[in-house]
């Protein structure tokens, strides 16, 4: 069991906070835009008030659906986002979770993200400038 606090702001290569993005759907003349299949299409919208966090990043990851989860993949993943969610600080994380969040981290975040959340979860220091 480690000790982990999610609360920690990632940053770029320069050492700058990274700002978090919302997810919005687009929508023209009052309808949702969709894809060919029918899919609601989203734009990410960067938002310069609130910081991307590991705790950001990891629920983030956790909730992403995926034709590979089962459904006991999807309450796992379900009761781990939402403890991190509600933690203020440290938390106590198992190794299997932790394993488990960084593999949805890894599917969901690219190597600028994924690589210092993967340090943070190993307790060990990120790039601040």
């Amino acid at each position: 069991m480690a000790k982990i606090n999610f609360n920690v702001d990632l940053v770029n290569l320069e050492g700058k906070t990274i700002n978090s993005y919302k997810e919005c759907c687009l929508v023209e003349d009052g309808n949702i835009l969709r894809d060919k299949n029918g899919v609601a299409k989203y734009l990410n919208i960067e938002t310069p008030e609130e910081s991307l966090t590991l705790k950001i990043a990891s629920v983030e990851a956790l909730l992403t659906n995926s034709d590979d989860l089962t459904k006991e993949d999807k309450t796992s993943n379900y009761i781990l986002a939402n403890k991190i969610h509600k933690s203020d600080g440290e938390i106590d994380i198992k190794s299997e979770e932790i394993v488990s969040i960084k593999k949805f981290i890894g599917k969901y975040y690219g190597p600028l993200v994924a690589g210092q959340c993967d340090l943070l979860l190993e307790n060990e220091k990120i790039n601040e400038g």
